[in-house]
């Protein structure tokens, strides 16, 4: 998700705004006016930011699941059932 955001930040140089340079025959036509591209940006960073927590959350459930499972194995007399615990959850 973090990449979709990003790919569409490509044509969202704040640049061209500042520094009112030329502009070339691939140079992509820029639809926003400064304030609505300062909006646009300061959203995409907001997504970005949520989306970096997210994935850090996820990660930390992760670690816990298979802390239990291990925990579990280990309660049920398999101190060394490492390997069956990751085995039972699929990592995306």
């Amino acid at each position: 998700m973090a990449h979709i955001v990003d790919m569409h930040q490509l044509t969202k140089d704040p640049e061209p705004l500042l520094l009112d340079g030329p502009s070339t025959p691939s140079s992509p036509e820029r639809k926003l006016t400064p304030f609505e591209l300062g909006r646009y940006l300061d959203y995409s960073s907001e997504m970005l930011s949520m989306i970096s927590k997210t994935a850090a959350i996820r990660e930390i459930c992760v670690i816990r699941v298979l802390f239990l499972e291990w925990t579990v194995s280990r309660e049920k007399g398999h101190p060394d059932d490492t390997d069956g615990a990751a085995s039972s959850f699929s990592s995306d």
